[in-house]
C-alpha cells in the first residue's frame, strides 16, 4: 500500500502493479474487493478489505455511557466481525470525522487490533473519543497522516481510496463545518466505484462537483440527513446502490424522507443498516453483488450500472 503526497512499505511495487493493472485493465482472476457496512446504530463503521488481503476500518461507530451501563461499538461489534474475518491488524484507519458517533468505538478497536497508517480530516476537536483515538494510533506507533483532497490509498491489486475533500483550506462558514470537513473518499476497482460520503453535507458536496462522477454505490451522507444527498450530486454520480447506516427509532429523524425520496428518484435500490442489518459490497471490478444480513438477499448489478437491477 502507498498514500500520496507520503510513501510507504511496498510503495514502488505498489505504483508498478497499479500502473500495470490500469493500463491493461486486468485484474486479479477470481478476487473480490468486500466492503462491510456494519449495523452500529446510529453511526458509522465500514471496512474494506481487498483482493490482495489488506484491510481497512472507515470509522467505527459509537460509544455511550449511562447510569444503566456502557455500549461501546468498537468492542461489540467491529472487533467480533475483524476476529470473524481473520484481520488482526489493520493496514489503515480511517476517520472521517471526530463526532462521537464515528469515532467512539475507534480507539477500543486500535487497542486490539492495531493500524500501520492512521488517517483523518485533523479538524480540531475537544471530544474525549477523538483524544482517545489519537493517544490508541500514538500507542500502537501508527503513522500520522491529515487526509486531504488528493491523498490516496493504493494497493497492488489495484484498489484506491482517494481522497477527495476536505480541501487544502478546510471549509468554513458553513451549515456544520465539522460534519462539512469530513473526509469524502472515492474507492474504485476495475470499473466498480463507490462513493464514501462521511457526513458531508450540500457545502461539502458543491465542494467536490466535478470531481465525482457516476458511482455503483453511495454510502449516504450522515446517515440520510436532510442537509446532504442533493439533487446535484445524485444528478452527478447516479449511484444504482445507496446505503444508509442508520439507528432504528432513531431521535434525529435519520434517514429524511425527503433524502429517501431523492435516492429513489435518482434511480437508486437503497439499503438501510437500522432495516438489513450489516450490508456487504462485493465485486470482482466488473460485477457488484450487495449481501444484506437480516434480510438474506443478494442484489447483482453489473458495471458500469445495469439498465435494471434484479433481485437473484
Amino acid at each position: 500500500m502507498r498514500h500520496d503526497p507520503w510513501a510507504r512499505r511496498l510503495a514502488l511495487l505498489a505504483l508498478a502493479l497499479t500502473a500495470v493493472w490500469s493500463a491493461s485493465g486486468l485484474l486479479p482472476a477470481g478476487r473480490d474487493l468486500r466492503v462491510t457496512f456494519l449495523d452500529v446504530g446510529q453511526g458509522d463503521a465500514a471496512v474494506i478489505e481487498t483482493p490482495s488481503g489488506q484491510a481497512v476500518l472507515v470509522d467505527a461507530g459509537p460509544a455511550s455511557e449511562s447510569p444503566t451501563g456502557s455500549w461501546n461499538a468498537g468492542e461489540r461489534v467491529v472487533l467480533p466481525y475483524l476476529r470473524r474475518r481473520g484481520i488482526w491488524r489493520l493496514d489503515a484507519a480511517l476517520l472521517t470525522h471526530p463526532h462521537a458517533d464515528h469515532v467512539g468505538g475507534m480507539a477500543a478497536v486500535l487497542s486490539e487490533c492495531p493500524a500501520d497508517l492512521v488517517l483523518d480530516a485533523g479538524v480540531s476537536h475537544p471530544s474525549g473519543p477523538y483524544a482517545a483515538l489519537l493517544e490508541a494510533a500514538r500507542a500502537c506507533n501508527a503513522e500520522y497522516v491529515r487526509a486531504r483532497a488528493g491523498t490516496t490509498l493504493s494497493f497492488p491489486d489495484g484498489v484506491r481510496l482517494a481522497v477527495l475533500s476536505p480541501p487544502a483550506q478546510p471549509l468554513s462558514g458553513t451549515h456544520d463545518d465539522v460534519n462539512n470537513n469530513s473526509v469524502v473518499a472515492l474507492l474504485t476497482y476495475g470499473r466498480t466505484r463507490m462513493l464514501l460520503m462521511g457526513d458531508a453535507e450540500a457545502e461539502a458536496e458543491a465542494a467536490v462537483a466535478g470531481k465525482v462522477g457516476a458511482v455503483d454505490v453511495l454510502k449516504v451522507a450522515h446517515h440520510g440527513s436532510r442537509f446532504g444527498t442533493t439533487e446535484a450530486l445524485l444528478k452527478e454520480c447516479r449511484p444504482k446502490l445507496a446505503v444508509v447506516s442508520v439507528g432504528a427509532s432513531n431521535t434525529f429523524g435519520h434517514p429524511s424522507p425527503k433524502t429517501i425520496r431523492r435516492l429513489k428518484a435518482a434511480g437508486a435500490r437503497v439499503f438501510r443498516t437500522d432495516r438489513c442489518g450489516a450490508v456487504t459490497v462485493t465485486t470482482d471490478g466488473r460485477r457488484v453483488v450487495v449481501t444484506t444480513f437480516r434480510e438474506l438477499s443478494q442484489l447483482a448489478v453489473s458495471s458500469p450500472r445495469a439498465a435494471d437491477a434484479a433481485l437473484r
